[in-house]
Parts: C-alpha cells; structure tokens; sequence
C-alpha cells in the first residue's frame, strides 16, 4: 500500500471534518450551540429513555463533563432531566420543545447548505456509499 495515498486519504478525512465545523459554525453561534452540544442534543432525540452515562459512551466523553454540558443544557431549556418512576437512582435526559425547535432548525441549515454544495442527491450518495466501505474495513480496528 503506497503511504502518500494513506496519507492524502488521512487529510482528506481530517478536512472534511473541519470543513463541517466550519459549514456549521454561523449556526452555532447564532443559537449560541457548538458541535458537542447539539450532538447531546441528537442523542436525546433518539433516545427518551437516555441517561447521563449512556450519553457519556455514545459521544466519547467523560461523565462529568457531560454532566456540566447537560446541566448547562437543562437550565437553556433545551433539555429536561426525568426521574425514572423505577429506579430512584436514574434520571432520564429527554427533550424539550425548545430543544426538538432548535434540532429542526439544524437539519434545515444543514439541508439548505448541502443543497448548495452537493450536486443532488445521487452524489451524496456516492460520498456515503464510499464512506461506509472504508468504515466496514477498518471497523476490526475501532
């Protein structure tokens, strides 16, 4: 395998995510959001029954910065903590109607800017066809 290619392929990665913040930072700023947030955010939409640790594995972060980041969340109102009615000891982090607001404005910022980007459909496709078979490749290394 030649290493420039590996290379080339490394920071071609590493540009596209930084390509991504900065697609996304005019939102962040103007909803005074950043990337770790709104994915907090994300994984409450996906999950009602999401609890501070279960939301530390998913986003690869420490629970106690999580649990500042929540908390921050919470009194923003984007967010609610829920006691479990059978567990005393957990607490569900769920979303609130601010919250799920602010999420559909992101999926529409991000739609309007891909639209601008992409050439239809058929190419993002191919990006996350392309994607997915190099994530299956190396998945035995994650």
């Amino acid at each position: 395998m030649n290493w420039e290619l590996i290379k080339k392929s490394e920071k071609l990665r590493a540009d596209m995510q930084s390509a991504g913040m900065v697609i996304m930072q005019p939102f962040y700023e103007k909803h005074g959001m950043n990337y770790l947030k709104l994915a907090i955010i994300s994984e409450a939409e996906e999950n009602d029954n999401l609890t501070l640790n279960a939301l530390s594995r998913s986003v690869s972060k420490a629970t106690a910065n999580m649990s500042v980041v929540v908390t921050h969340l919470v009194n923003d109102g984007y967010l609610k903590k829920v006691p479990s009615a059978y567990d005393g000891r957990v607490t569900y982090i769920q979303l609130t109607k601010k919250g799920k607001k602010l999420l559909e404005a992101s999926h529409d910022y991000v739609v309007e800017k891909y639209s601008d980007i992409m050439d239809g459909d058929k190419e993002l496709q191919d990006l996350i066809e392309a994607s997915e078979a190099y994530l299956a490749k190396i998945a035995p290394y994650r």
